[in-house]
């Protein structure tokens, strides 16, 4: 009786781990996302490569 409900639910159980989701927009290789920073400073530029030539190894966070 055991081995009988075990082999009517086991192609159940298979099934369910095979069907993958849906993959997100994110990750779509076809798709175009745009991102777009603002910043306060008219020197924003300027400020983010000197902080980059200045501190090559821990680059200070600025703020967008």
């Amino acid at each position: 009786m055991f081995k009988s409900i075990l082999f009517l639910l086991l192609p159940g159980t298979l099934c369910a781990q095979v069907v993958t989701p849906p993959a997100s927009a994110v990750f779509d290789k076809d798709a175009v996302h745009e991102i777009r920073l603002t910043f306060q400073q008219s020197n924003w530029f300027e400020q983010l490569t000197s902080d980059y030539d200045l501190f090559p190894d821990n680059t200070p966070y600025r703020q967008a």
